[in-house]
This record gives structure tokens, C-alpha cells and sequence, in this order.
């Protein structure tokens, strides 16, 4: 069943700020910002339609995907995709299970 639509948290929108922010700010351009925002689009276009293409983690319903070198992390409801976070997969795996439901 396709869910009808996508939630991000207030932790995952300020996560992918501060993705944005940094790439605009270590490039000088956004360039590289607005093709992880067209990843990111492509990729929630899929999920709603196929919900359980990500990996499933060790807590029922979530979910992560990988996008450049983030990943994605989603809960599956009936209603809904909500995003949890947008973890850089180059940090410190700690930090991502800290942040978890």
C-alpha cells in the first residue's frame, strides 16, 4: 500500500540544513546542496511508493536508505513516511543509535 505522503522530523530538517549549509559554505557554490535535494526528492517519490526498499535497522517499522554519504532514516506507519534523521554516514556510528526512538 503507498503511503500518501512524507514527515520530516524537526531533528532530520535541521540535520539536512546543516548538510546544505556546509557544502554551500566548503564549495563557495550550491551546486552540490541542490543535487542532494534532488536526490532526496527522487528518493521520497520512491519510497512512497515502495516503502520497504530501505534497510530495516533493529527497531520495527525503521528503515534507512542511503543518499550520497547520508543515510536516510524512516519510520513506516499506515498514514505515513516520517523521517527521523539524516545521519552522515562518515560519523561516528554512536551517535546515530543516540538519536533513535
Amino acid at each position: 500500500m503507498a503511503r500518501s505522503k512524507i514527515v520530516w522530523s524537526s531533528l532530520a530538517e535541521i540535520e539536512l540544513r546543516d548538510v546544505l549549509e556546509f557544502w554551500v559554505k566548503k564549495n563557495n557554490s550550491a551546486e552540490f546542496s541542490k543535487k542532494i535535494v534532488r536526490l532526496i526528492k527522487q528518493r521520497e517519490g520512491l519510497l512512497l511508493n515502495y516503502p520497504f526498499i530501505g534497510k530495516p535497522t533493529k527497531i520495527e517499522n525503521v528503515r534507512g536508505t542511503l543518499i550520497v554519504y547520508y543515510l536516510l532514516i524512516y519510520k513506516i506507519t499506515n498514514e505515513r513516511i516520517e523521517v527521523l534523521s539524516f545521519f552522515d554516514t562518515r560519523q561516528n556510528p554512536d551517535r546515530l543509535e543516540n538519536k533513535m526512538p
